[in-house]
This record gives C-alpha cells, structure tokens and sequence, in this order.
C-alpha cells in the first residue's frame, strides 16, 4: 500500500523485528493504493508501503437481518485494507441468509443447520478463518453493532506495538453515543465484569488502557498466536460468559489486554434477547448465572469465590422480594440454584482449536 506523506504530519516507529512501520500518529494517511509491504522514496515526500496485518470479522447472526445488515453497511467503510469477514448464521428462518448472499456477495456465508450458541458459532467461523494462514487477528463482533471507520487501524496499530498483547478492546459505546458499554473485562467482587457499563463517558478510562484482564467479545480483536495458544470458546457455556472465561483464562497465561479509547463501536446489547419470550429469557439469565459461576470456580482463588457466594446469596434475597412484589420475572431460585452449584465439585475443560 503506497503512502505518500510529508514527514512532518507524523511519527512512526520502525520495527525492524516484525518489518513494518506503525503510525503513532491519529491522521489517516490520505493516499491509500493496493498492496503492503515496507519501502521508501527519497524527495521531499517521505512515500511509504505498510504492511497491514490481515484480520477475520466473525459475525454471528440469528434472526436478526436487520441489525446484520447495519453491520456489514459501517464495515465497508473500514479506511483498513487488509481484511475479510465471515458470517456464520445460526438456522435462520427470516431470509438471513438469502439477504446477506444478494447484498454482500464478497462476505463469506456458513449456513447452519440450527443454533449452536454463541460460543459455538464463533468457533465455526474462527476456524474457517484459520484456514487462511494470513490471517493473523479475529475481530469478534455482534451483529448489533456499528464500527467506526478508523477502528482496525487503531486496534491494530496497538496490537503489533507487543507481542504478548493477546486481546485489544475498543471503547464499546450503547447506540444513544453517551453510555459506555464495556471498555474491557476487569475482575471485581471475584466476578469478570465489563469497566464502565451503563456509565456516561467522560473520558475517565481514557488514559487506563492497561488495567483490564481482557476484552468483551461483542467487539474484541484476538491475536491469533494467542487463541492458538490458550485456546477458543469454551462451547458448554453456550452463550453469556464465554468470553468471560477466555479473558481469565488468557490472563493467567500471561497473555495482555489493551483499551484503545480512539477504536470506537456502537452497540444496542442484547438486541437478540429482547425478541424472546420471558421464560425462555428467565432460563438464559440462569444459564448466564451458571457460567459466572464456572468461570470462578476455574479460575478464582477461595476469596473470589467465597465472594461471589455472598453475592448470590444478596441478591437472590432480593431477587425474590422483587418476584413477589412483581418488579422482575427472575426470582430467587436461579441465584440459590447456582450458589449450590458454586459449592459443590463440577467443572468443564474448555475446547482445544
């Protein structure tokens, strides 16, 4: 890719290890033409040819065409050249699939024969993506999201500054542009949680790129000498949680998570839940609560999981005052249920590529 440039607009970082020039700089460079690699030109404009390293986009989609669609419509104005997307649509009945195939003929389509899970799916079409040996970064995406143009640039750019940064979260915002929706996963009260859900931003995770254990799966780029390593979804947990595990499960490899404030994302969360009825959403929350609990069980010390006891045993007390008054469909018994399955010996092995 051929840049032409005037050397004072940015400063870059030659990386004579990994060959390549990262920007450290916020401006796009103008001129964008085909391939990427490493050179130069001697005059008055410093002309440079980047290689950008090729990234995967992992849609999951079920029954949801619509949101799909608005997906797939912000990612072809990605200003990043080097990348491919695959959707994988769980047994869809809307016409997903014949609408994805007329509209975006480039994207690669798997077409399940059922619902898998979000943990399983992912895991079909990162290892679709897998086959493709250029392939060096999974961006996991909902398809209830937008993305900003600049994003893979700046997630990217972050991602090859160290090698050992395994998941990279962009600022993740709710769709009203003010809300923060996840801004990385960070480990407290003994339970992985998203940074800043449901707060207004005002720049105050800005300058913390380093203190998440990792990153919230609805947007997330994943190195994949990481996933190779530690491994992919676990695919019992079916859907909730998963990249929870993942997160943990990374971090106690030693493998880095980085926020990059500047990669911005829009999502409406849970846009596939709010077309279930209450008693399918009543046995999702219970299963959620379920992962939470494995997801401790595996990889959190006695203090961390006598706490989130605590905080079962809290909130199913409330939880079932609420039943009974009728301010939740929830009640007491997922909380109490999953307390006794956080005391007794029951565990899973997460799933090998």
């Amino acid at each position: 890719m051929l840049i032409n440039l005037q050397e004072n607009l940015f400063q870059y970082e030659v990386c004579e290890k990994k060959k390549y020039i990262m920007f450290m700089s916020d401006k796009m460079p103008d001129q964008i033409v085909d391939h990427v690699r490493v050179g130069h030109e001697h005059n008055k404009n410093t002309e440079l040819i980047l290689e950008y390293p090729k990234v995967a986009i992992i849609i999951l989609n079920w029954n949801n065409k619509d949101d799909t669609i608005n997906c797939l419509q912000s990612l072809e104005k990605l200003d990043y050249p080097n990348y491919k997307i695959i959707v994988v649509d769980n047994g869809s009945t809307d016409g997903s699939q014949d609408t994805v195939k007329k509209q975006f003929p480039d994207v690669k389509l798997i077409e399940l024969d059922k619902n898998y899970g979000f943990a399983k799916g992912n895991n079909i079409g990162i290892r679709e993506a897998f086959k493709d040996k250029e392939v060096k970064y999974i961006f996991a995406l909902n398809n209830d999201t937008v993305v900003h143009p600049n994003c893979f640039r700046e997630m990217v750019r972050v991602a090859e500054s160290d090698e050992r940064i395994g998941m990279v979260q962009p600022k993740v915002m709710r769709f009203d542009k003010k809300t923060i929706d996840t801004t990385g996963h960070i480990i407290r009260f003994g339970m992985v949680v998203d940074r800043g859900q449901g707060e207004p931003d005002m720049g105050q995770y800005d300058d913390k790129t380093d203190e998440i254990i990792g990153a919230c799966a609805c947007a997330c780029l994943y190195k994949r000498e990481m996933l190779e390593d530690v491994g992919l979804f676990d695919e019992s947990f079916i859907t909730y949680y998963e990249d929870a595990e993942l997160s943990w499960r990374a971090h106690k490899k030693g493998w880095k998570a980085k926020f990059v404030p500047n990669a911005i994302v829009w999502h409406k969360r849970k846009g596939t839940m709010k077309k279930l009825d209450v008693e399918t959403r009543r046995k999702i929350y219970e299963l959620s609560l379920r992962n939470m609990v494995t997801v401790v069980k595996r990889h959190g010390n006695f203090y961390q999981k006598f706490t989130v006891g605590l905080w079962l045993i809290k909130t199913g007390i409330c939880s079932a005052i609420g039943y009974r008054v009728g301010k939740n469909i929830i009640g007491g018994a997922p909380y109490f249920r999953t307390l006794r399955r956080l005391v007794l010996n029951s565990n899973t092995k997460h799933p090998a590529i």
